[in-house]
């Protein structure tokens, strides 16, 4: 056997580059140095799990079909099992695919596998799919033989003859397989894979067999589901017909997905309990950096960069505040500023801010607290934003201590004004600002956060030369006055 017949056909479809103009919808996070791609919602409990072809995951057209799962209404996972390795269309042919195909044995990539088994269950998934694309659906049949826990898989362009690779037979790992199969084989694909071949044969003696499905695409080439052209119109109707295929395949093993459409803005606001549904979907976008000292600095402009996740923010709290009674939005210096705009705009009501001294023209400064990071500071406002029995909703993007939440809840209750909620994209609950609050006297006041660091653990990527040179955290405690009171507390930011 040739070495490029080892896993491809020598008359496969060329490998693409990943399309330029795509915008992946999902992030990518690290479980123990494996790196996954995810996107979706873990609402029904499904998953589907996506194993690249022999190119790898940033090739063709992977993130689409993990990204239309998504749409569909299950939770994906792509993990990267080649690591930084990979091959090109130029080593097919050569002896470099053989040694690449050897590397990657089952053994080598089983453990990574368990990883994503287990980041699914801590998710809550209850059913999950595989579906792999030449090399990945070689890799679906060894993770049924060995008892993965998934319970069905879609192959589109089979490659099972790497198995002969290692001295073994197909027919063997195909009498092992637990779970129904879809086999979508192309024209020049083996004819053990296809309809009658010897893999149907033994599925058939399986209990589950009347859910396996079997297809040939006499039309395309070995590759055609993710590396195929789409200009070419058979092509693009047989990826359809495909992907399609593959959907029906898994509602019928799987469960059938039934779901409301509706917008996201107009879901009910029990919706977003905090770290549930909607907040899963944002924490991905949030990276930590080592920063100013601290080892966890939270990002928002991680989904600052996705229009999408940034609407979502906003749609989010648009929906929980439109049933409040407020007279006005207060946001905090500086992120305040990106986030209570479009909050306030959408709910048309006026917004105001509340900046550092010294920053704004006709305004009065208020409390003196102690920041988080060194030194201290104090906040303004201008004058008659707030008038006496305003009710004032106050938004930032994260509250830590609670110091600078305290600190404009002094400056509003100077003027008469009333704060009905304290509202953050991410509360750090274990620095207790609700604690600060009640000992400050404002246990009226509530904090509502979207999402706690419990699943805020995506690490940012950061070059070797990477230097924290944000101001340093500081423990230190300072006296806090007021303008107008004489009373004597402890606060830190945020």
């Amino acid at each position: 056997m040739a070495s490029s017949d080892v896993c491809c056909p020598s008359t496969r479809l060329p490998a693409l580059i990943s399309p330029t103009k795509y915008n992946p919808k999902g992030t990518t996070i690290v479980l123990d140095k494996l790196d996954i791609y995810i996107v979706g919602l873990t609402t029904h409990k499904k998953a589907i799990v996506v194993l690249a072809d022999i190119f790898g995951m940033e090739s063709g057209r992977h993130y689409g079909v993990a990204d239309q799962f998504a749409a569909a209404g299950y939770y994906v996972v792509m993990p990267n099992l080649f690591h930084d390795d990979k091959v090109t269309m130029a080593d097919l042919g050569k002896p470099r695919l053989s040694e690449f195909i050897k590397t990657w044995s089952p053994e080598k990539w089983a453990p990574d596998m368990d990883k994503v088994y287990a980041h699914l269950e801590e998710k809550g998934i209850e059913k999950t799919g595989l579906i792999g694309f030449c090399w990945g659906s070689w890799a679906i049949f060894h993770e049924s033989a060995r008892g993965g826990k998934f319970h069905a898989g879609a192959n589109f362009h089979p490659s099972l003859k790497i198995e002969t690779m290692f001295k073994k037979s197909v027919d063997e790992l195909a009498n092992k397989c637990q779970v129904p199969m879809l086999m979508g084989a192309c024209s020049n694909d083996p004819k053990n894979v296809k309809p009658k071949g010897s893999v149907q044969s033994i599925l058939s003696k399986k209990s589950f067999a009347d859910k396996c499905h079997y297809h040939v695409f006499e039309a395309q080439k070995h590759g055609f589901m993710t590396q195929g052209d789409l200009d070419n119109e058979a092509t693009a109707q047989d990826v359809k017909q495909g992907m399609k295929m593959a959907t029906d395949f898994f509602a019928k093993c799987l469960g059938t997905i039934v779901e409301e459409k509706k917008s996201e803005s107009c879901i009910s606001a029990e919706t977003y309990t905090q770290d549930g549904e909607i907040a899963q979907r944002i924490a991905v976008y949030i990276p930590y950096y080592p920063f100013k000292g601290i080892k966890c600095f939270y990002d928002i402009g991680g989904f600052l960069k996705h229009p999408d996740i940034f609407q979502l923010v906003v749609n989010t709290f648009v929906d929980r505040y439109k049933s409040f009674e407020f007279d006005s939005i207060g946001g905090f210096d500086a992120r305040g500023f990106v986030i209570g705009p479009p909050i306030a705009l959408a709910l048309k009501k006026p917004f105001f801010m509340l900046r550092k001294k010294g920053k704004m023209p006709n305004a009065i400064t208020g409390t003196k607290y102690t920041k988080e990071y060194v030194g201290d500071d104090a906040l303004c406002i201008q004058r008659g934003v707030v008038k006496q029995d305003d009710r004032v909703l106050l938004i930032d993007d994260l509250v830590a201590t609670g110091g600078t939440l305290c600190a404009g809840i002094e400056l509003i209750k100077i003027f008469g004004g009333t704060i009905v909620e304290c509202a953050c994209i991410v509360e750090i609950k274990h620095l207790n600002a609700k604690k600060k609050f009640k000992d400050l006297g404002y246990s009226d006041v509530p904090i509502w956060g979207l999402i706690s660091e419990d699943i805020l653990t995506r690490k940012g990527e950061t070059s070797e030369d990477y230097v924290d040179d944000g101001e340093k955290h500081t423990t230190t405690t300072t006296t806090t006055t007021t303008t107008t009171t004489t009373t004597t507390t402890t606060t830190t930011a945020l």
